[in-house]
């Protein structure tokens, strides 16, 4: 999942406006790259994923 959405997560956590944000959620955040890669480019964010328990086997 994540080498598919890698590239995209990157540009999104780039191009967004985060300036006037402090916080994120990521919801139905999978393997958590997006919210990792948010985090990376913009220190001031503090976040979290979430998805449901359901989903954790088919991620490990």
């Amino acid at each position: 999942m994540t080498g598919v959405s890698h590239g995209a997560n990157m540009a999104i956590a780039r191009a967004f406006a985060w300036a006037n944000h402090r916080t994120f959620v990521d919801v139905g955040t999978a393997q958590g790259d997006l919210a990792a890669q948010i985090a990376l480019a913009n220190p001031h964010l503090s976040g979290i994923g979430f998805d449901l328990p359901e989903v954790v086997p088919h991620l490990e």
